[in-house]
């Protein structure tokens, strides 16, 4: 069973959650983002978690977003595991 959950990296640090759904949206319905921050000043760490609502979506979502080049960064897109979130 390849999973709902991805990892996602190189993440452009100005992005935001609402930026990721845009953009995973386009391959499948998101049911979850989770984009990692700093504790201390909440600046983004360049990385986060995306669960798409079906395992079929995520690994399109995977397929068709991994390599993306978003402001000059390529998305990279991997499965997570489960205790992720």
């Amino acid at each position: 069973m390849f999973g709902s959950k991805l990892y996602v990296g190189n993440i452009d640090f100005q992005m935001s959650e609402h930026d990721l759904i845009e953009i995973f949206s386009k391959v499948g319905k998101v049911h979850k983002v989770k984009l990692v921050r700093d504790p201390f000043d909440r600046t983004s760490k360049g990385y986060g978690f995306i669960e798409m609502t079906t395992d079929h979506e995520a690994e399109r979502a995977l397929e068709s977003l991994n390599g993306l080049d978003i402001n000059g960064r390529k998305l990279r897109v991997q499965s997570a595991n489960s205790n992720t979130f």
